[in-house]
């Protein structure tokens, strides 16, 4: 019978007996093989992130609107959420330090 890779993702150590591997370091080194492909295979596909106009983020920045958030998404929303957040967070603390820079050195040497 002829295996499919389907087929040998499923491999187990009995599996590789049965197929006649009989020495272990061989059958170990077979499993760490399979277990590598079966972890590759499993990853998921990181979305694609879309930028946003200058318009859209400026708006979004000043209406707060990235602090709502929501235990309901999958794990690909929440990774883009998180991402999007600390963009807002980091856009938000430059302008807040920029503003005080600003009133303190304009101040003081105004």
């Amino acid at each position: 019978e002829n295996m499919t890779g389907k087929m040998l993702l499923r491999v187990n150590e009995h599996d590789l007996r049965s197929l006649g591997v009989r020495a272990l370091g061989c059958r170990i080194k077979l499993q760490r093989e399979i277990d590598h492909l079966r972890r590759a295979t499993n990853k998921k596909i990181a979305p694609t992130l879309h930028n946003k106009s200058f318009f859209h983020s400026i708006f979004s920045l000043l209406s707060f609107h990235w602090t709502e958030t929501s235990e309901t998404k999958s794990m690909d929303e929440g990774v883009e959420e998180t991402l999007v957040s600390y963009y807002y967070l980091g856009s938000t603390a430059t302008i807040v330090w920029g503003i005080s820079w600003n009133l303190f050195f304009g101040v003081a040497y105004g």
